[in-house]
């Protein structure tokens, strides 16, 4: 986006609302959700940040 204005924020939606690959895009994000922010996953970053690591 080209900035956090109300009516940018407005376009964008009716844009990606408005894409071919909608539901594509949706399965993809979803699947993405709910491989890295498991509970495991955040204790692993909890970790790594407590070592120093990230």
């Amino acid at each position: 986006m080209e900035d956090n204005s109300p009516e940018c924020i407005a376009q964008n939606i009716i844009r990606v609302l408005n894409h071919p690959n909608l539901e594509q895009i949706a399965q993809n994000a979803r699947a993405l959700v709910e491989r890295e922010f498991t509970f495991e996953k955040a204790v692993e970053r909890y970790g790594k940040i407590v070592n120093g690591e990230l």
